[in-house]
Order: structure tokens, then C-alpha cells, then sequence
């Protein structure tokens, strides 16, 4: 009991120590992000700067005609326009002409005229009109590393006739890293968009990866030269490489250096280019002294707490025992599984009580839960729903519906060729796939009548387009029906056949029977087309499926429905003639 009278202070002492360190380094965290966000904003800056020099430098009209006509009139011409462009931007250190094979026709640098650089990913993009923008990348020429921003040079016509290429030193990078660091114990660096790392003071993270990189973004790296090494090594950080490589916003992140030390880090991307930035610091600075007062704070708690540890955990354990057994079957109970809803009663106390109470609710739940099953296989889950609502009572109302009859053609002949068995068995297997084929259409299925099937659109529930979803439905029978065949081909059964008709129009629709014994049904007029004109099925054997005139009427404006009228036919029972059309798919028409 002691102990737990101590344990709030125990909490409370971790509690502020664990806040003060949480607001530290959330706070260290924030400052990084917003370091981190200012140096890509500058990056992003001089990045854009150099992009427009490369622009402007390349719709000059002297590297044009040098283009046009190589030479060394023109190419000191071109030198000469550069070099007065390069002089008033300082952080660019070098331009290149190429024409259109990668040749340097003129450059800043001497040495670099002559040489072939289609092997740069630089100069493959920007030959087919799209402006790049490299990585750091260590040159081959001239040394020196830097950034390479090359730009399609266009004739009059539009044509890519070369490329120019402009590199921003590697320094003017490391120049806006260093200065926006404003404290020394703070690291800022640059990874691009392979999760290599361009820049870092530290040579031994500069140009290695954050975490292992994939064989064809090897091979790309090392064919591009970028670098100038034979592979990339992995510094084997992927939480890091996750955090920073995949974002396109600033954040923040904590994770274990190589070392084993906790780092905190702040990232930024440079909105005008795929590198993102990143300052860190080591963690300890704020946590260590944090940390050593929290432990002497709660030594002193421990060692008066530790007398009655035992007596206390024993009394804890006796409660959650129960309680945690109560939670995990009263979980079971609320996933369904009624099989490992019981709670073992153990204690004669209020737990006790708490666990046989449960277990009763459980049982009942279950047989609920059974007799809703049952329920709902005797009547419709549609009409179950309804009637456990109260929304369905004894009694009728009219509505507008569709009604689908169907049932199979010569039924007779196979019932006398096949045994009790077999029958049986065909009808559940054929009356399941056809359930199934209308109930995305919101089919409700009324009744089963031996082979025969009546399917009800537009009622209990209200629905739209009922002659459209009723005759869909339809066609989606006759291709379950379809691949219901293949399975009977198969196994050596013979194939069947069914008739499908369809009227639309109004029903009285309820509880039809008696308070003791009822069933959700719908009569009228538009109930006896839907059987006789499904009936006609049968003269027209080359039309499956046969509705009335409002089915027909409705799906006039329907294009993928082709429908044929087959004129006015008498109908058994009734005394005026009744108009009937055939439907098919319009790709079956044409």
C-alpha cells in the first residue's frame, strides 16, 4: 500500500522529467526543421539562378552560330559572351558548348574542348529538350565538384541543335550549409534523390548512401562517372534514408547513428530540385542531464517503495487475472467468435458476479445471433432487416417495381432422367448461381418455386432504374448460367437451359397470410405478364430473355440494350393481348 501512495510521486517525478526532456527535444527538433528549411530555401535560390543563367546563356545568338558553324572565330566569340556572364555570376566556375554528339566545341575550361560527354546524364536529357539539373558530381575533365545545370540550345525552328552546360561550384553549396548552422555542435548536409549523401563535412559520410542502394541505381551512378568511384557505399542508416529520400515536405526525425549515438535531425527538400537537407545534433546534450536527475529523484522513491513491492503486486495481479480474462472474451464476443466467449468464474466477489453476468449475455448473444442466421435464410437478410425494425407489418401497399421470372426449359424431361439425388442437387447448384448473379443489381429473391425463380427489383427497398437492373441482372444470369454449363460439360452433365421474363409496373406489395404464418410477397397484374411472358420463352427459343412494353420503354435510351419487339401476343388469362420485346446485349446484336 505504500507503494502506492508512492507511486504518484514516482510518476509524477518521470512524468515532468519525461515532459521537460519531450519539450527539449521537440524544441531542438523544430529549430533543426526551420535551419534545415532555410538552407533549402537558399539552395533552391542560387539552384534557380543558375538555372536561368544556363537559359539565358543558351539563347544567345553566338553559341547559335557556333553551333551552326564550328570553328575558332566562333568559338571565341561564344567564349568571350560567357565568360562576361560568368564573371558576374562568381559561383559558376565553368561552361560548356556540345553539339548535338556530346562534343565540347568551346568551354571556360580549355581542356575540356574536344572531349565527349554523352555519357552524362546531363547531356542525354537535355539533347531531347528537357533542361537538367545534376547531383554534386566530381568532374572527369577538369576536377573540381559541383553542380551541372545544362539547357537545350534551339534553332530558330525549335530544333535541339546542342546543349550548354554551366557548373555551380560545389563550395557555393557548402558556403550556405556552413553559414545557416549558426552553432558548431549542429551537422548540416545534402542527400539526393537515390539517398546518396552530396555533401557533408565528414568525409566518410560525404558520397556514400544512407542505406544499401539497389543494383540497377548502382550501376546508373557508377556508368554516369558522377562521383568517380567504382560503387557507393551504404552507411546502412534506413530510417533515415526513408525519412529523408521519400519526403516532399519538411519534418523531422530521431535515429541511431553508426556509432550507436541518438541523433536528432530536422530535413527539408529543395523545392526546385529532388535534394532534400539535412542538420542533426546528438541528442545527449539535452537528455543526459534530464535523465540524471530523473534516477536520483526516483532511487529515493524505490528504496522506500521496494518493502512492499511484493505485497502490492501480489494484490494487483489477483485483479487483473479476471479482468484481463473478462477483456479477452468479452473482445471474442464482440469479433463473433462465440467459441472462446467464456470467462472462467473463479472469485465469489463482484468480478465474480461481473464474469457469470457476462457469460449469460454471451449465450444469449449467441442464440440471437443463430436464430437472426436462420432468420434470414428463411426470408431474405433484405426482409429480415426490415421486419427485426418493425418497418414491415401485416398488410399491403402499392409500389412500382420490376418482376423477373425465370425457371429452366425442359425441367420435366430432366427431373425424369436423373435420380432424387441429382435433381436435387442440380437445382441448388443452378438456383445458387442465378441467386448470385442478381444480387449486385439489388435483386430481391421472393421465392423459389421448384426450378423456378421470381426475383422482385424495387421492393422492400425503394430503387432507381428497376428496368434497367432487372434486365442486367438478367444477362448476368445467363452468363453465370454460362460458366454453370462449362462445369457440367466437365463432369459429363448435360448443359441447361433457362427463360427469363420481365415486367415492370405497379403490385401491391406486404406481408401477405395470416398474424401466425405470413411471407413478404407482391401480386397483381404486372406479377402474371412477368410469368406468361416468361412462359413465351418458350416459342421464342432464340430469345432468352422477354418483357413488356414499359421494360422496353425505359431501356429506349439505353445503348448497350438492343431491344426487338415481337408484336402484340395474347396472354393466357387475360383478355387484352400484351406487347412483348426481346432483349440482348448490344454487342450480341451487332
Amino acid at each position: 500500500m505504500l507503494l502506492v501512495s508512492l507511486a504518484p510521486l514516482l510518476i509524477a517525478t518521470y512524468a515532468i522529467t519525461y515532459r521537460s526532456t519531450e519539450t527539449l527535444r521537440q524544441t531542438e527538433l523544430e529549430s533543426l526543421q526551420q535551419i534545415a528549411a532555410n538552407m533549402a530555401g537558399r539552395i533552391g535560390q542560387i539552384l534557380t539562378d543558375s538555372r536561368r543563367l544556363a537559359a539565358f546563356i543558351a539563347s544567345d545568338t553566338s553559341l547559335r552560330e557556333l553551333i551552326n558553324k564550328p570553328g575558332a572565330a566562333n568559338a571565341a566569340r561564344a567564349k568571350a559572351r560567357m565568360q562576361q556572364l560568368l564573371a558576374a555570376n562568381p559561383d559558376v566556375d565553368l561552361a560548356i558548348v556540345m553539339d548535338k554528339k556530346g562534343d565540347a566545341l568551346m568551354a571556360t575550361e580549355p581542356t575540356s574542348v574536344g572531349r565527349n560527354y554523352r555519357f552524362r546524364e546531363y547531356f542525354i536529357s537535355a539533347i531531347q529538350g528537357r533542361p537538367y539539373t545534376s547531383g554534386i558530381i566530381v568532374g572527369t575533365a577538369v576536377g573540381g565538384s559541383g553542380v551541372y545545370i545544362a539547357h537545350p540550345i534551339q534553332d530558330t525552328e525549335g530544333l535541339v541543335t546542342g546543349i550548354v552546360m554551366v557548373r555551380l561550384t560545389a563550395t557555393a553549396i557548402a558556403e550556405i550549409v556552413e553559414d545557416e548552422r549558426q552553432n558548431k555542435s549542429r551537422i548540416g548536409y545534402l542527400v539526393d534523390h537515390d539517398g546518396v549523401v552530396i555533401y557533408h563535412p565528414d568525409p566518410t559520410w560525404a558520397q556514400h548512401s544512407l542505406s544499401a542502394l539497389p543494383p540497377e541505381t548502382q550501376k546508373r551512378i557508377v556508368e554516369d562517372r558522377r562521383f568517380g568511384k567504382s560503387t557507393i557505399e551504404s552507411l546502412e542508416l534506413p530510417g533515415l534514408d526513408n525519412a529523408v529520400t521519400k519526403t516532399k515536405n519538411a519534418g523531422a526525425i530521431r535515429y541511431i547513428a553508426p556509432g550507436g549515438m541518438a541523433q536528432v535531425a530536422g530535413f527539408s527538400p529543395v523545392r526546385v530540385h529532388p535534394w532534400t537537407v539535412v542538420v542533426e545534433a546528438g541528442e545527449t546534450a539535452f537528455t543526459e542531464p534530464m535523465r540524471a536527475l530523473f534516477w536520483r529523484s526516483a532511487m529515493i522513491v524505490l528504496a522506500v517503495a521496494a518493502l512492499f513491492a511484493l505485497l502490492a503486486w501480489r494484490f494487483a495481479l489477483s485483479l487483473t487475472r479476471p479482468i484481463g480474462a473478462l477483456t479477452k472474451s468479452a473482445h471474442a464476443l464482440s469479433d463473433g467468435n462465440f467459441a472462446n466467449a467464456h470467462c472462467e468464474v473463479v472469485r465469489e466477489d463482484e468480478i465474480g458476479v461481473l464474469a457469470r453476468t457476462f457469460n449469460q449475455m454471451a449465450i444469449t448473444l449467441k442464440e440471437r445471433e443463430h436464430e437472426r442466421d436462420i432468420f434470414g435464410r428463411l426470408v431474405s437478410p433484405e426482409v429480415r432487416d426490415k421486419l427485426i425494425k418493425g418497418e414491415l407489418k401485416l398488410g399491403g401497399e402499392q409500389l412500382r417495381v420490376a418482376v423477373l421470372f425465370s425457371d429452366i426449359r425442359g425441367f420435366t424431361r430432366i427431373s425424369e432422367m436423373g435420380g432424387a439425388h441429382d435433381v436435387v442437387f442440380m437445382l441448388n447448384e443452378y438456383l445458387t448461381a442465378m441467386a448470385e448473379a442478381v444480387k449486385p443489381f439489388g435483386g430481391y429473391v421472393n421465392n423459389f418455386v421448384g426450378d423456378a425463380m421470381i426475383v422482385i427489383f424495387g421492393a422492400p427497398t425503394g430503387q432507381a432504374d428497376l428496368e434497367w437492373r432487372a434486365v442486367t441482372a438478367a444477362f448476368a444470369m445467363r452468363e453465370h448460367l454460362a460458366l454453370l454449363n462449362e462445369r457440367r460439360v466437365e463432369r459429363g452433365d448435360a448443359p441447361l437451359d433457362n427463360g427469363i421474363g420481365i415486367a415492370s409496373g405497379r403490385v401491391i406489395a406486404g406481408q401477405m397470410g395470416s398474424p401466425d404464418r405470413c411471407i413478404y410477397t407482391v401480386i397483381g397484374d404486372t406479377v402474371n405478364i412477368a410469368a406468361r411472358i416468361e412462359g413465351m420463352t418458350r416459342d421464342f427459343v432464340q430469345h432468352a430473355i422477354l418483357v413488356n412494353d414499359t421494360v422496353a420503354n425505359a431501356l429506349a435510351a439505353r445503348p448497350e440494350i438492343a431491344v426487338t419487339s415481337l408484336g402484340l401476343q395474347a396472354v393466357k388469362g387475360r383478355q387484352q393481348a400484351v406487347a412483348v420485346f426481346a432483349v440482348h446485349p448490344a454487342a450480341e446484336s451487332s
